[in-house]
């Protein structure tokens, strides 16, 4: 899929800096376009393993767009907004979590204090996925213990 207009000026942007970052740190022509394109491709192999940028997911976009930021070092606006994705994703499934089976929120700030010894403001994305497992289980269980089943 390949991203919106708007999103494509964005990261085109990013692309044409990073290459100009890249010849300037290897004397290189920057109107040499074969060795543009041999660039290009390897950036987006060595970082996503495919080859063209229609390849990319559109939920990649930050991740795209920071990869890039990185060679050109201009900023760290995408490497910014590519981390919070992350989190803000794992709160959103651990938010639609709670609702779906009614928990609240000092029970899961309690679950998640109790295995990592953070409040669960500070973890990073793959701790809020592993409270979610726990989560998980800990809600099989009482189902299966509501259920009068022995295992």
């Amino acid at each position: 899929m390949s991203f919106s207009r708007k999103s494509q000026r964005v990261y085109r942007s990013l692309v044409k800096q990073a290459w100009e970052r890249h010849c300037r740190d290897e004397d290189a022509n920057p109107k040499d376009k074969p060795a543009q394109e041999a660039w290009y491709r390897d950036v987006l192999l060595r970082n996503f393993g495919v080859d063209s940028s229609l390849k990319i997911k559109t939920r990649q976009f930050a991740h795209a767009c920071a990869a890039f930021e990185i060679l050109a070092r201009n900023g760290i606006y995408w490497q910014l907004q590519a981390d919070s994705g992350a989190i803000r994703r794992a709160r959103f499934a651990l938010n639609a979590f709670m609702r779906e089976h009614d928990i609240d929120e000092p029970y899961v700030q309690a679950t998640a204090r109790q295995m990592f010894e953070m409040r669960l403001d500070d973890l990073n994305p793959d701790q809020l996925q592993d409270v979610i497992a726990a989560l998980k289980i800990h809600m099989g269980r009482h189902a299966t213990a509501d259920s009068g089943d022995p295992f």
